[in-house]
Protein backbone atom coordinates (compact mmCIF):
# COMPACT_ATOMS: atom_id res chain seq x y z
CA UNK A 1 0.00 0.00 0.00
CA UNK A 2 1.77 3.67 -1.16
CA UNK A 3 1.81 6.24 1.73
CA UNK A 4 2.29 9.74 0.66
CA UNK A 5 4.04 11.86 3.29
CA UNK A 6 4.31 14.74 1.82
CA UNK A 7 2.58 17.39 4.19
CA UNK A 8 3.56 20.76 3.01
CA UNK A 9 5.15 21.97 -0.68
CA UNK A 10 7.18 25.03 -1.55
CA UNK A 11 6.95 26.00 -5.33
CA UNK A 12 10.32 27.12 -6.69
CA UNK A 13 9.44 29.88 -8.80
CA UNK A 14 11.43 33.38 -9.97
CA UNK A 15 11.19 34.52 -6.87
CA UNK A 16 12.29 31.67 -4.55
CA UNK A 17 15.24 31.84 -2.90
CA UNK A 18 17.04 28.54 -4.17
CA UNK A 19 18.81 28.71 -7.21
CA UNK A 20 18.50 25.65 -8.90
CA UNK A 21 22.44 26.02 -10.29
CA UNK A 22 23.45 23.29 -7.32
CA UNK A 23 20.97 20.70 -5.87
CA UNK A 24 19.51 21.93 -2.72
CA UNK A 25 18.65 20.34 0.87
CA UNK A 26 16.31 20.84 2.75
CA UNK A 27 15.28 20.43 6.48
CA UNK A 28 12.08 21.55 8.90
CA UNK A 29 13.59 23.02 11.71
CA UNK A 30 11.68 24.01 15.05
CA UNK A 31 12.06 28.04 15.67
CA UNK A 32 13.26 29.22 18.89
CA UNK A 33 11.03 29.92 21.67
CA UNK A 34 12.06 33.76 21.69
CA UNK A 35 10.49 34.26 18.31
CA UNK A 36 7.26 35.93 18.35
CA UNK A 37 7.94 38.02 14.99
CA UNK A 38 7.03 37.18 11.55
CA UNK A 39 10.11 36.93 9.05
CA UNK A 40 10.65 35.87 5.24
CA UNK A 41 12.40 33.99 3.13
CA UNK A 42 16.11 34.57 2.42
CA UNK A 43 16.33 35.63 6.30
CA UNK A 44 19.91 34.13 7.80
CA UNK A 45 18.96 31.58 10.52
CA UNK A 46 21.15 31.11 13.60
CA UNK A 47 21.01 28.55 16.12
CA UNK A 48 18.67 29.44 19.76
CA UNK A 49 18.63 27.80 22.88
CA UNK A 50 15.79 26.15 21.71
CA UNK A 51 15.82 26.04 18.09
CA UNK A 52 16.70 28.43 15.39
CA UNK A 53 15.72 32.26 15.31
CA UNK A 54 16.86 34.99 13.21
CA UNK A 55 19.84 35.97 12.61
CA UNK A 56 20.97 39.42 14.71
CA UNK A 57 23.17 42.06 13.33
CA UNK A 58 26.55 40.72 12.26
CA UNK A 59 29.12 41.67 14.89
CA UNK A 60 33.17 41.53 13.69
CA UNK A 61 34.23 41.88 17.33
CA UNK A 62 32.11 38.80 18.42
CA UNK A 63 34.17 36.14 19.81
CA UNK A 64 32.47 33.53 19.14
CA UNK A 65 30.56 34.33 16.38
CA UNK A 66 27.21 33.66 15.64
CA UNK A 67 26.68 29.84 14.54
CA UNK A 68 24.29 30.06 11.15
CA UNK A 69 22.24 27.12 10.41
CA UNK A 70 21.11 28.08 6.49
CA UNK A 71 18.22 30.10 5.51
CA UNK A 72 14.71 30.21 5.47
CA UNK A 73 13.20 29.00 2.02
CA UNK A 74 9.36 29.82 3.06
CA UNK A 75 8.08 33.05 5.20
CA UNK A 76 7.34 31.79 8.52
CA UNK A 77 4.75 33.26 10.96
CA UNK A 78 4.90 32.23 14.32
CA UNK A 79 0.82 32.11 14.37
CA UNK A 80 0.71 29.55 12.53
CA UNK A 81 3.28 27.53 13.93
CA UNK A 82 6.84 27.08 14.97
CA UNK A 83 8.49 25.03 12.36
CA UNK A 84 10.29 26.51 9.43
CA UNK A 85 11.51 25.20 6.09
CA UNK A 86 15.80 25.80 5.75
CA UNK A 87 18.11 25.65 3.09
CA UNK A 88 21.17 24.06 4.58
CA UNK A 89 22.94 22.89 1.58
CA UNK A 90 22.77 24.48 -2.07
CA UNK A 91 22.80 27.89 -3.91
CA UNK A 92 20.49 30.74 -2.74
CA UNK A 93 20.06 33.51 -5.11
CA UNK A 94 22.28 36.17 -3.55
CA UNK A 95 19.69 39.35 -4.55
CA UNK A 96 16.69 37.01 -2.42
CA UNK A 97 18.75 36.90 0.49
CA UNK A 98 17.60 39.53 3.86
CA UNK A 99 20.96 39.92 4.74
CA UNK A 100 24.22 42.70 4.57
CA UNK A 101 27.43 41.07 2.82
CA UNK A 102 28.97 40.55 6.23
CA UNK A 103 26.07 38.24 7.50
CA UNK A 104 26.37 36.24 3.46
CA UNK A 105 30.59 35.87 4.04
CA UNK A 106 29.74 34.93 7.58
CA UNK A 107 26.72 32.41 5.93
CA UNK A 108 28.94 30.71 3.57
CA UNK A 109 31.76 30.69 5.59
CA UNK A 110 30.42 28.35 7.75
CA UNK A 111 27.94 25.77 5.03
CA UNK A 112 28.18 24.62 1.94
CA UNK A 113 25.92 27.26 0.33
CA UNK A 114 26.91 29.61 -2.50
CA UNK A 115 25.02 32.77 -3.13
CA UNK A 116 25.42 33.58 -6.46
Amino acid sequence: MPFKAVTQKEPITEDSVINRTHPPVIVTKKTDTSVTTAFKKGTILVSGDNGVAPMAAYDAAANPQQNTVGVAVSDFDPDHGDLVEVLIHGTVTQEMLLADADQIALLVSQHPIYAI
